[in-house]
């Protein structure tokens, strides 16, 4: 098939998809005429903080808290984005563009909380649920690095005491993979280990759409319950922090671990770029305590760390008149990187109108689909291991927010959520055509294993 027949089929397509089976989701709503693709406070997923916010002093650029985000219509245009940081008392407007992004910016308070909301208005007076976008933001006066220091602290303490519960109390409902699978693996550790003594020194705090990423050195000694021996070793490793209501909690680990070691292949969701090889220890199958060097640590377990991931990636096309304006691009899994059609693994056309909004796709070179529903990537830990679908001759629907899995004619496995698909056409007097970009997550697991 050459490439105008396939516009035709894709464009041939969209007139038989009704409105109703194109789904938009934000803040749990769907079908909206007027909403919200995405929205960032600081980096900080909007959705995903909680209904309270608690935002550190030491993490505003320039003083400033930030909202960005990105407004779309069904019909007609968006007359404007307003700001409420006084419970809808007053609106501020927001800049914005003719594509929907829009940013706001202001100097808060220290220990003042904002009760804030966003409006998206569209030219015929329309707008998005408002009340969804309710959000209690205040602005500590206290250092989140001391946040996060006083969140380690405690559960080095409750560690070393052996108290599970008072250990899990620092741990996010959505750690990556489960926080029930954390919990077993600390009991077991409390079998198998004696007078832990584990000490760390906070070496870096980034805060970015993920979390806060933290690197941190440690020193770590443990005594074997089993042969009474004592094992000593030291590194690098990182955690992921997702601020809540109640401070910081942990998200997810990288190996080598310093909590969990009992189960490294369930918890380990990377693994940190070690520049030495030194001894680390870690818990065999059967249990028994070793100190082998890192690399053949991250050798030994499943879950290897080397998963490639990237965010926010865009993928546009412009299509019009039964020939393409932009070539047709795609995006490929092994190297990361979007292309032309030519090389995708995973070929992605984007196509619609104003009405659907979809975003349809083709595989290539024998790849193949699951749909996992309306989940983040975060949230998915593995691959499903059959249910694939390659029978995509006439092209694939994507939906916003929907999580899909690919198992890839490399016999290896791909995770992507498709963040949001976006059609911006010409101003009024400009002749064009549309041009669809579709924003996606992905996760890429090089080892073989469907473990993420």
């Amino acid at each position: 098939m050459n490439i105008l027949k396939l516009f035709a089929v894709i464009l041939f397509c969209m007139t038989l998809t009704s409105e109703a089976e194109a789904k938009w989701w934000i803040f749990g709503q769907a079908n909206e005429d007027v909403s919200i693709s995405y929205l960032y406070i600081n980096d900080i997923p909007y959705e995903e903080s909680g209904q309270k916010l608690i935002v550190y002093r030491d993490m505003l650029t320039n003083g400033e808290v930030i909202l960005r985000g990105k407004a779309r219509v069904s019909k007609g245009k968006i007359g404007g984005v307003s700001i409420s940081l006084d419970n809808r008392e007053t609106w501020k407007e927001a800049q914005s563009s003719t594509d929907g992004a829009f940013e706001y910016r202001f100097r808060p308070e220290p220990g003042k909380t904002y009760v804030m909301y966003v409006e998206v208005v569209d030219t015929t007076g329309k707008s998005n649920d408002i009340e969804s976008t309710r959000k209690e933001l205040t602005v500590s006066e206290g250092s989140f690095q001391n946040q996060l220091r006083e969140s380690l602290d405690a559960m080095i303490a409750a560690y070393r005491a052996e108290d599970p519960a008072a250990f899990m109390k620092y741990v996010s409902e959505d750690f990556t993979p489960d926080p029930a699978v954390l919990d077993r693996a600390i009991r077991r550790d409390f079998a198998l280990f004696d007078n832990i003594d584990l000490r760390y020194t906070l070496n870096n705090v980034a805060s970015g759409s993920g979390g806060l990423f933290t690197s941190i050195s440690f020193s770590r000694q443990i005594t074997s319950s089993r042969d009474g021996k004592t094992y000593r070793d030291k590194g690098t490793t990182e955690f992921v922090f997702r601020l809540t209501d109640q401070g910081p909690k942990v998200f997810s680990m990288k190996f080598p671990l310093i909590f969990g070691l009992s189960d490294s292949e369930e918890i380990a969701t990377g693994t940190v770029n070690a520049s030495s090889n030194e001894p680390t220890i870690v818990v065999t199958s059967s249990g028994n305590i070793e100190i082998v060097p890192f690399n053949e640590a991250v050798n030994g377990i499943t879950a290897d760390a080397t998963i490639e991931s990237g965010f926010n990636i865009v993928i546009a096309t412009t299509i019009g008149g039964g020939q393409t304006q932009q070539p047709p691009q795609g995006f490929d899994f092994v190297s990361g990187e979007v292309s032309d059609i030519s090389g995708s693994v995973a070929f992605i056309i984007t196509g619609g109108d104003e009405a659907l909004q979809a975003a349809y796709g083709f595989l290539q070179n024998g790849a193949a689909i699951k749909d996992l529903g309306s989940v983040s990537l975060s949230s998915v830990s593995q691959a499903p291991e059959s249910g694939y679908d390659s029978n995509l001759t006439l092209g694939y629907n994507f939906v916003p927010n929907h999580t899909y899995a690919f198992l890839l004619n490399n016999g290896k496995y791909a995770l992507m959520e498709v963040k949001s698909v976006i059609i911006s056409y010409p101003p009024a007097g400009i002749t064009g055509y549309p041009t669809t970009t579709m924003r996606i997550d992905y996760k890429y697991q090089p080892n073989g294993s469907r473990n993420f």
